[in-house]
């Protein structure tokens, strides 16, 4: 059985990752980064077992790259 996100904490990180790609798009790279990190950070422990974490970790490899 597969576990889910709670909608609430799925909302979040979507709405914060959102926030993250406008600023990047803007050239605030450093704010974007920081609300990727902030998504990061609602995800449960063990959070690279989320696929949540992937798209994430994609998101601030492309800031830093």
């Amino acid at each position: 059985m597969t576990v889910q996100l709670s909608d609430t904490t799925h909302a979040e990180i979507t709405a914060l990752c959102k926030q993250g790609d406008d600023l990047v798009r803007a050239g605030n790279l450093e704010a974007g980064k920081n609300k990727y990190v902030a998504a990061l950070r609602l995800l449960p422990e063990n959070h690279r077992e989320w696929e949540a974490a992937t798209w994430i970790y994609v998101a601030i490899g492309d800031v830093h790259f």
